[in-house]
């Protein structure tokens, strides 16, 4: 995503959506809240929040909403109540910057795909020389894709050069 934030970022500002109940409908969420604010009746929102997100977002959802910390759970509104739901729903993330190559997991670039053999995984510009993983100019997420690709390419690599090897 990074690549594509910073792209964006050329043009603007770049605002993501962040849904944290993405297996809950805004019904089933209000239902949910509802629930929350009714059983915790007379605890300060700030206080009962925790137990419906994590404890450490809750009070960046808390200045998002522009609700009251104080209020008691019992004198929330119902406008205030469909407002927290779209914001937990749909919360406003505002990309400033990216941190840079200093901090980054996987880049883009790498080697050309056509300067390479997939059979092999030799190169095409020096035959002597196997290129696999993060160095070819593969964009994917990274983690368990990134890893797969690595295995991989150093699969067939390592079997072609042993095969090569067998054969001289």
């Amino acid at each position: 995503m990074s690549k594509d934030v910073g792209e964006l970022l050329k043009y603007g500002d770049v605002v993501l959506s962040l849904d944290l109940f993405p297996a809950e409908d805004q019904g089933t969420l209000d239902i949910k809240l509802r629930e929350l604010l009714t059983t915790n009746n007379k605890k300060k929102f700030q206080n009962a929040l925790p137990d419906f997100i994590p404890k450490a977002i809750a009070p960046v959802v808390i200045d998002l909403s522009n609700m009251n910390k104080d209020i008691q759970c019992s004198n929330i509104t119902r406008e205030e109540r469909l407002k927290l739901v779209g914001l937990l729903k749909a919360m406003p993330l505002h990309v400033h910057k990216l941190l840079g190559t200093e901090k980054a997991i996987v880049t883009s670039g790498g080697v050309a795909l056509s300067e390479v053999d997939f059979k092999t995984m030799r190169s095409r510009l020096f035959p002597n020389l196997y290129l696999i993983g993060d160095i070819l100019n593969i964009d994917r997420p990274s983690g368990g894709y990134s890893l797969q690709l690595c295995w991989t390419t150093g699969f067939v690599a390592g079997t072609a050069a042993a095969k090569k090897s067998n054969d001289v």
